[in-house]
Parts: C-alpha cells; sequence; structure tokens
C-alpha cells in the first residue's frame, strides 16, 4: 500500500511539473496581471498597457479603431473646408467638467463600455467610452483624459445617413450661436476661453469633439506634439503615430 501511494505521489508530482512547464508562461502573466489589477485597479492604465505590451487580448472593448492622436490634431490642423465660429457661451461637455480627474470621474459614472489607451509625449492618455441613445439613436460617448484629467470629450454616430445632421447642428447652433442658421460638414467654434468644438460629417459617420484649452501643461504637451515647421516635433508626431498604429489595437 505505501509503494502504491509513493508511486501516486510521484506519478502526480510529474503530472504537476509537466503543467507547470506548459503553461508557466500564462501562470506568469495571470499573477502578474492579478497584482496589478490590486495596485491599480482593472480599468488603470497600468493594466491595459500590460494587455498591450505582452500582446495579449484586452478584457475591455474598443472605444475608437484609428489613432487617439488623430482626434486631438483636428484642433491643431484644422480640416479642410471648415468654417469658423466663435461663441459668447462657454463651451462645455456633456454633466463632466473638465479637468475632473480619473479618479473622481470614476466615482460619477459606471464601469465604461470601451477602453483604449496611448502614449503621447510627456503624457498618457486614456478613453473611455459608453453606449447611449440620442432621440432614439444610438450614439457613442467618449471622454479622453490626458495625464489622469479630462480634456477632450467627443460624440460619435457611426450611420450618418441614418441621421439628422441639420437637427444636430440647429442644437448645437441653439446653444451656442444663438440659433443662426449651420450649413456645412465641418464647423469650429471657439469659445472666449479658447476652448473649441468641432463638427465633422465625413459621409460616414458624424463626430462631435470638444477640447478645453483652460489648462497650461495640457496646451504645452499638446502644442509641442503639433507644433508645425519644427522637424524635431514633427518626427515625434509621426513616431506617436507608429506606435499607435502597431500597439492601439486592444
Amino acid at each position: 500500500m505505501a509503494i502504491v501511494n509513493l508511486i501516486i505521489a510521484l506519478v502526480s508530482f510529474f503530472l504537476l511539473a509537466i503543467l507547470l512547464l506548459l503553461f508557466r508562461k500564462k501562470l506568469v502573466y495571470f499573477f502578474q496581471i492579478w497584482y496589478i489589477i490590486l495596485v491599480y485597479g482593472r480599468y488603470s492604465f497600468e493594466c491595459l498597457e500590460y494587455y498591450k505590451k505582452n500582446n495579449l487580448r484586452s478584457p475591455h472593448n474598443t472605444c475608437i479603431k484609428d489613432e487617439i492622436i488623430i482626434h486631438f490634431m483636428v484642433f491643431y490642423k484644422k480640416i479642410r473646408n471648415a468654417i469658423d465660429f466663435q461663441s459668447t457661451t462657454k463651451i462645455i461637455f456633456s454633466d463632466i467638467p473638465f479637468m475632473s480627474t480619473w479618479k473622481s470621474f470614476k466615482k460619477l459614472r459606471a464601469a465604461p463600455d470601451c477602453m483604449n489607451i496611448a502614449r503621447f509625449t510627456d503624457a498618457k492618455v486614456k478613453v473611455v467610452g459608453y453606449n447611449e441613445l440620442w432621440e432614439g439613436t444610438r450614439i457613442k460617448t467618449l471622454y479622453y483624459f490626458l495625464n489622469d484629467h479630462f480634456v477632450l470629450g467627443e460624440y460619435h454616430v457611426s450611420e450618418s445617413l441614418k441621421v439628422n445632421s441639420k437637427r444636430m447642428l440647429q442644437n448645437i447652433s441653439s446653444k451656442y450661436l444663438q440659433g443662426m442658421e449651420l450649413k456645412g460638414d465641418v464647423i469650429y467654434i471657439t469659445d472666449p476661453e479658447g476652448n473649441q468644438l468641432n463638427f465633422e460629417n465625413n459621409g460616414f459617420s458624424i463626430v462631435i469633439r470638444y477640447l478645453y484649452q483652460g489648462d497650461a501643461l495640457t496646451n504645452q504637451i499638446l502644442n509641442r506634439l503639433f507644433t508645425q515647421g519644427d522637424a524635431k516635433e514633427g518626427e515625434t508626431y509621426k513616431k506617436v503615430l507608429q506606435e499607435e498604429g502597431h500597439l492601439n489595437r486592444l
């Protein structure tokens, strides 16, 4: 009986050793992810970046398919044929104040439906999104956090042909331009504090972006990234774009 127990113990030991050898990499990932979630949280930048760096499938859906940097770029390199307006009304997005921290945001909103992350020069960027309804139309509401502060908001309607863009422009105009008639596919509105709104209808989707420009450090980071005429900064922008193209596929 003792010999039988010894044999069973040895076989069990060797089977366990084989399993550990076969799945050691997955076990390492499991414990590392467990530690990161314990310390930083499952919706943290650190957690999502771990998945990206190790080419692991993210547990979160992707908010946007293109590069995050492009959504900031439209305010620094304006889209062609754009029409510019000035507003006396302060531009705001949703009910979340600009510069809200990620920590305070989590207390106000439920768990996000999607997430993306990226690294800019001197900055970490996180995008969280929610699937919502606007007058019976399904839209995606996105919040962009730069170094854990909310600086860019976005409404995204993927099927523009099914949406009355004139109605959306009327809502924008009634809030910021005293109800004046708006025409065109690309519109920019700037308020007295320099905050900007961008409306874009590219035929496939309608996107309304809101950029906060009242924080000196944020402005410095973005201005440096998109500065024109500076070869060094231009290379920095290209590098960020290339890295996102390879890595921002959650």
